[in-house]
């Protein structure tokens, strides 16, 4: 998973007392035990055996299109490693009931290949490792799909030799990988429902989107091939089909691209080479708010619908860490309207509401969904299974479909200024709202006067927040230059808003007198109570001319929005760089209060081949920061030789604060300042 404020947990930790353990692992063990007979389960209208892929579309034994829509069914990557169970919850054909209630046809299951192997497990119950696993996963997967659900095995947690496999790694390795899928595909080549994800988020080449990062992909560290930032011996993509096909399984395989399978813009060139014919594989994408690597309507037409025009695609994590949908909403329109696949992260009842969890129920066995995240989930499955769907153009293999070059934006992650100047004593305006809740999550709207000022003078800036949740809010407002360095901020913590309700923020920004004369940019966000979750970023609010430049004709503008908005750069003077090319930032939690951002250069046909040459930190709060493997301190810079991509490392020195990071990247186009890290429960 990706990679902003928003963390999921690759693991439960566990403070229960000796008698509540048991207790659950009385619960687990009855979950893998042969259950009550219980009525016979209602499939889904299309059958799921015998999937394969015909042109961009997967086809049934029977030659139907299946759309596949499901869900992530994750805790066996993790129970077992953890020595304490194999399923988190049960996993019965009640549960299997549920599932079918929400028109689910594709279930995901994260493994484990030290438990499914039963190597570097010493020292953990026999009852959730080797035999015990194996027989427990075959049961699940068996009655998944007798009840006419597809089963994507994932290989999700790995390590190489004699490490045990308690988390992520940017690859799969040469030592146990290819031995799982060998013994994984011999089990289930016979079960045509069942699809092969090979492996979970790879990100070589330290979360890049390179040629390296995409030749590790596919080919490991075969013959003289290297894989950077990898640090062990790794199988390539095509190492572990080959290993897949190498036991007579014809099984659809899912290959996924870099940067924990978000970017697949190299995807056709590096994809492996399958030796069935016509092949069975489809691409595997991951996408997460915006924040994460092409996390936008425009990047997945860039990167996407090329594939989607002659492969199935299929999404095998989407998400959305607040309770609501509108960012799930986007994508999935976006899928369907390419007729493509996708499964929401994740079935299990930890509440959407803490950030770290994207919970969809609230109950197993009734299948109850989680208010706002889960329900509008299930009601939109519920609109798409047996409506008509739109017929999405069969593309023959081999035959590609011309689409327009567009330049990619980013949305990058915010959180809480280090340094916030905050207005003695502002205090907003409440203010009613016509017309009661609005339609889109946030809109903001900002009025400025002047509009055109000259150094030295003031501005009235009146700031409009309108949210349709009622919850509490922080309400951020900035005033930025050409080249995204926030100047002025002023911020409201602790803001308590009715559903649907408008308030108002009046500030007066004082104009420095040596401020050089251009175009500046008034912008609002909006996040949750502890800076945790960037809910919604206008960075277009309002504009304010200094200088002799011609005022903007309009001084108000409302935006309104139904995502996470893309947050695209001021332009800049400089012929290439008239439209600055963007600079995305992604985050993920690494655990113990670090927090892990990798900041992408992006080009454009005017800045083609951008990165950074240098990044320069200008303020720690409470953290200390590495770059790669080296310590940074403040004021240090740190060479990056066009780098298209650099990553970097946040931990937090004092538990239960803040901890922030400010600094400047510098590409072909400048400087661009922001900063990473969040609030104590942000990461």
């Amino acid at each position: 998973m990706v990679r902003s404020i928003w963390p999921r947990p690759r693991q439960m930790l566990r403070g229960l007392s000796l008698l509540l353990v048991l207790a659950v692992l009385a619960v687990l063990a009855a979950s893998v035990s042969p259950a009550a007979p219980l009525p016979a389960l209602a499939a889904p209208a299309a059958s799921v055996s015998g999937l394969h892929v015909a042109g961009n579309q997967i086809l049934n034994g029977s030659g139907q299109v299946v759309r596949l829509r499901g869900v992530n069914r994750t805790s066996g990557e993790y129970a077992c490693i953890q020595g304490w169970g194999i399923f988190e919850g049960p996993t019965s054909d009640a549960a299997i009931q549920a599932m079918l209630s929400w028109k689910i046809n594709v279930v995901r299951i994260p493994l484990n290949e030290d438990c499914w192997l039963d190597v570097n497990t010493g020292g953990i119950d026999r009852q959730y490792v080797g035999a015990s696993y194996r027989t427990a996963v075959t049961d699940y997967v068996s009655r998944l799909t007798a009840a006419g659900i597809a089963a994507i095995l994932d290989l999700h947690w790995a390590a190489p030799g004699a490490q045990r496999a308690t988390g992520q790694t940017p690859m799969a390795n040469r030592d146990h990988s290819v031995a799982f899928w060998t013994s994984v595909a011999s089990t289930f080549k016979t079960n045509t429902a069942v699809i092969f994800d090979l492996f979970n988020e790879p990100y070589p080449d330290n979360n890049t989107d390179t040629v390296a990062a995409w030749t590790c992909l596919r080919d490991g560290t075969n013959g003289s091939g290297a894989c950077p930032g990898v640090g062990y011996s790794a199988a390539g993509m095509q190492e572990l089909l080959d290993a897949v096909r190498a036991t007579g399984a014809t099984n659809l395989v899912m290959v996924a691209g870099v940067a924990y399978t978000g970017v697949l813009s190299r995807w056709m060139t590096y994809k492996p080479v399958d030796s069935l014919n016509p092949p069975n594989i489809a691409a595997s994408v991951h996408i997460y708010p915006g924040g994460s690597q092409c996390s936008t309507v425009t990047c997945w037409d860039q990167q996407l619908a090329p594939i989607a025009a002659q492969y199935p695609i299929i999404a095998g994590e989407i998400g959305q860490s607040t309770c609501a949908h509108d960012r799930l909403d986007t994508v999935i329109d976006w899928f369907e309207a390419k007729g493509q696949h996708y499964l929401a992260w994740v079935w299990w009842t930890e509440p959407c509401g803490s950030s770290p969890y994207y919970g969809l129920i609230t109950d197993h066995l009734t299948g109850a969904p989680s208010v706002g995240y889960g329900q509008g989930y299930k009601d939109r499955l519920a609109a798409l299974v047996g409506a008509p769907a739109p017929t999405p153009t069969a593309t023959p293999p081999g035959v590609p479909t011309a689409t327009a070059t567009r330049t990619p934006t980013a949305t990058p992650t915010r959180t809480a200024s280090p340094t916030p100047t905050a207005v003695s004593g502002a205090t907003p305006t409440r203010t009613a709202t016509p017309g009661g809740t609005p339609t889109a999550p946030y809109v903001t709207s900002a009025a400025v006067s002047p509009s055109s000022v000259t150094p030295g003078g003031g501005v009235s800036i009146g700031a409009n927040v309108t949210i349709a949740a009622a919850g509490v809010y922080v309400v951020d407002v900035e005033v930025h230059n050409a080249t995204e360095q926030n100047l002025r901020q002023w911020y409201w913590e602790n803001q308590s808003f009715a559903a649907g309700q408008t308030r108002s923020y009046p500030v007066t920004w004082s104009v420095p007198a040596n401020m050089p004369a251009g175009t500046y940019t008034v912008q609002i966000g909006v996040f949750s109570a502890d800076w945790g979750v960037n809910h919604f970023w206008d960075s277009y609010s309002a504009f304010i001319t200094v200088g002799a430049a011609t005022p903007t004709p309009t001084a108000t503008r409302t935006l309104t929005a139904t995502a996470t908005p893309t947050r695209t750069a001021t332009p800049l003077p400089p012929a290439d760089c008239t439209t600055r090319p963007s600079v995305t930032i992604s985050t993920r939690p690494l655990g113990g209060g670090q927090l892990e951002a990798t900041i992408l250069a992006h080009s454009t046909a005017a800045v083609p081949s951008n990165g950074f040459q240098q990044i320069q930190f200008t303020s720690i709060q409470n953290g200390s920061v590495r770059v790669g493997s080296s310590p940074v301190t403040v004021g240090a810079t740190v060479a990056l030789a066009s780098a298209t991509s650099t990553t970097l490392v946040l931990t937090r020195v004092q538990a239960g604060q803040a901890a922030t990071a400010a600094f400047a990247v510098r590409d072909r186009c400048g400087d661009w300042h922001t900063f990473v890290g969040g609030g104590p429960s942000a990461f």
